[in-house]
């Protein structure tokens, strides 16, 4: 990836391929991958679960770690869908957790949604920014975009530059930012608004890009904050016209993710939808009434997961089918390729189920 400004992290275990647990069969249809070696042995509850999964070149990365107990560096190890292996830690991840994965047009990216420095108590890190792969998964770096106190999202395909969004300071206190890079530049702030500076407490905590046009909502005060898309032909940060809803009600960036022109948030008791073209809020409820605890999107399909069930949407999130019912112990992270569903659990586990 040219012109990326790298910032090593020692690598602390070897490469070499790890076996997985035995297979076995959790429940009808569903097999035990494994159990994620490095996610097992965070000291805490929160940091042992699997909170993402991302298919990447025919392997599964994981999402996981505990950032209130910071138990980070979080390690990146690739469990091979071929040879049913883990492949060994790739990089050690400047985060306390790794809680979504995002994909690039030259590879894969995972913010530091927080980083390393933990004296004072949450210092701004001049090291924060993101980890990133551009061969495949064989070699990863890291890629410090400026002093920041978190980095939760990223999205490197919008047609005005990469983009960054968490908090760093700003009016005497934490402050929601927007960093931008254009071309080989440097990473700069683009943005910093919508907080309460009573609190500080605001964060942008996503970035989707639809039709290369990138949208972000602050939240973390009790005031909903506007909802702002990108204007390239000004350079700011516009509010969406229309009234002010919170689309995604959560923390948890790898919990939103992009459907055509709609931008898609599991978050509340269901799933909140803005559609970018009109502007139009809406909310839509699972048929076994239960919330969504993750989704994925494949092309034009939209998956959500529950406590019971994974469901798939083929009309833009109108309706939904059951696909196959999930009775495994807290499931909390669903990814889907071609032929198969995969699930994370609290437990560290990785499950695959055929797609009927």
């Amino acid at each position: 990836m040219g012109g990326v400004a790298i910032w090593s992290v020692p690598i602390i275990a070897s490469a070499t391929a790890v076996p997985a647990a035995s297979a076995s069969q959790p429940s009808a249809g569903w097999t035990l991958l494994g159990v994620h070696p490095q996610a097992a042995a965070q000291p805490t509850s929160l940091g042992r679960r699997i909170i993402e999964l991302e298919i990447f070149e025919n392997a599964l990365y994981a999402g996981f770690g505990d950032y209130n107990a910071n138990t980070g560096p979080i390690s990146i190890n690739p469990f091979d869908l071929d040879s049913r292996m883990f492949l060994g830690v790739r990089h050690n991840a400047y985060t306390h957790q790794i809680a979504v994965y995002r994909p690039a047009p030259w590879g894969l990216v995972a913010p530091n949604i927080d980083p390393l420095q933990d004296v004072p108590l949450d210092p701004l890190d001049p090291n924060g920014g993101f980890s990133w792969t551009d061969n495949g998964g064989l070699t990863w770096n890291q890629s410090p975009i400026g002093p920041s106190y978190h980095v939760y999202d990223v999205a490197m395909q919008s047609s005005s530059g990469q983009w960054a969004v968490g908090a760093a300071a700003g009016g005497g206190n934490g402050a929601p930012t927007v960093w931008r890079r254009v071309g080989a530049g440097p990473w700069q702030v683009s943005f910093q608004g919508d907080n309460d500076p009573a609190i500080g407490n605001d964060r942008y905590y996503w970035i989707a890009v639809v039709g290369g046009v990138p949208y972000i909502q602050a939240r973390g005060s009790s005031t909903v904050k506007p909802l702002r898309f990108f204007d390239s032909t000004s350079g700011a940060w516009r509010s969406l016209p229309g009234g002010v809803s919170e689309l995604h009600a959560s923390g948890n960036p790898q919990h939103l993710q992009v459907l055509g022109t709609q931008i898609v948030s599991a978050s509340g008791s269901g799933l909140r939808i803005l559609d970018t073209e009109n502007g139009a809020f809406r909310a839509v409820q699972m048929p076994d009434g239960l919330p969504v605890l993750d989704l994925d999107v494949r092309g034009s399909e939209l998956f959500t997961l529950t406590r019971g069930a994974v469901f798939r949407s083929e009309d833009g999130a109108v309706t939904f089918q059951r696909v196959v019912t999930v009775d495994a112990p807290a499931p909390t992270s669903l990814a889907v390729s071609a032929d198969t569903i995969y699930v994370g659990t609290a437990a560290s586990q990785l499950l695959a189920h055929l797609l009927p």
